[in-house]
């Protein structure tokens, strides 16, 4: 339910509730008030500003703020509701009613002079009768239209800009992460044949194709190679010596480099998750917001299975090619650059 369609209730209710506080500060102005009757009107006051709150009426809120503030002062034994004080108070009932009324026309302004002028100096004990006020209506122009005062307004368009905004950001973070994914050929079944050939027939040019995916496990078996042409040697234990703990320390910073991007795309996915819940704040979220949320959802799931399929490839090609690199060396299928 749009909490605009709940303003009409709100205003009744305001009025009821300004009904009984006028019955029960008129009680006040022919006999001292008891204890009960002071928290119940205080009650009232409370309840009046925090459903004022609620819709956004902040000089109404204001203003009541100001009557419980006197009425918690008469509570706690700082101050006597007397005749005089209850009459005061009376005259603040009716511009609450007044402001009530200005809210419903998307308009209110507290009169800032009304209980710092009489509070310190109480009105007169006479106050002439009150007559009970009519229900206050809310504006037919309004009904069933979505109008609604201007500053409503401006929250709501406040509220859809940031949700926007923070959709657009969070697609821009998961479209730059994830677009790594579609260059690199991550297909393990066809890669390793073609790896495992060039390392059988030719060591350098398997050198040469590690380097055009470097954030694969060809990355890592690249590294395993250079290490062991830094080597110089054809013996087998000397090479897998050394050829085994680099390409382990190359595979463990490939995953850590998928897992910042990883993390990227989470914090992604909390902005166009916030740009949702911003927009459901004032309503249904934007169609466009929710769809980038979507995207960003299924964005994150794909890095996410592409960084498993990496680690599965780095632990299969460290059983199945690294042998083959070692035995690369070993046969002097790999030429050593001149020193």
């Amino acid at each position: 339910m749009n909490i605009d369609d709940a303003l009409p209730t709100f205003f009744a209710e305001a009025g009821e509730i300004l009904r009984e506080m006028e019955t029960d500060l008129l009680a006040c102005t022919s006999a001292a008030p008891s204890a009960d009757d002071v928290n119940r009107i205080f009650r009232a006051a409370h309840t009046l500003k925090g459903s004022a709150g609620l819709f956004g009426f902040d000089a109404i809120v204001e203003f009541v703020h100001e009557i419980e503030a006197l009425l918690d002062r008469v509570r706690l034994g700082k101050a006597v509701l007397d005749t005089q004080r209850a009459a005061v108070l009376l005259e603040c009932n009716d511009h609450v009613e007044k402001l009530l009324a200005l809210a419903a026309n998307g308009n209110a302004q507290p009169d800032p002079e009304l209980l710092a002028s009489q509070w310190g100096e109480p009105a007169a004990t006479h106050r002439p009768t009150v007559s009970q006020p009519a229900p206050l209506a809310y504006p037919e122009a309004t009904r069933g239209t979505g109008a609604r005062p201007a500053h409503r307004g401006t929250l709501k368009t406040v509220a859809t800009v940031a949700s926007y905004g923070l959709a657009v950001i969070g697609f821009v973070m998961m479209a730059m992460a994830v677009a790594r994914t579609f260059g690199a050929s991550l297909k393990y079944i066809y890669t390793r044949p073609l790896i495992i050939n060039a390392l059988r027939t030719n060591g350098n040019q398997a050198e040469m194709l590690c380097k055009s995916e470097p954030h694969t496990y060809f990355g890592a078996v690249g590294a395993a190679i250079k290490a062991g042409a830094m080597v110089g040697s054809r013996d087998l234990g000397v090479i897998s010596g050394v050829t085994a703990p680099t390409y382990d320390a190359q595979g463990q910073a490939i995953l850590m480099n998928w897992s910042t991007s990883l993390g990227k795309v989470k914090l992604a996915f909390m902005a166009a998750a916030g740009g949702v819940l911003i927009g459901a704040s004032k309503g249904f979220p934007p169609v466009i917001v929710i769809i980038l949320a979507v995207l960003v959802g299924i964005g994150f799931l794909r890095l996410y299975f592409y960084k498993v399929e990496i680690e599965r490839c780095l632990v299969r090609a460290r059983a199945e090619i690294l042998p083959e690199v070692d035995r690369s060396f070993a046969d002097g299928r790999y030429v050593f650059p001149p020193r």
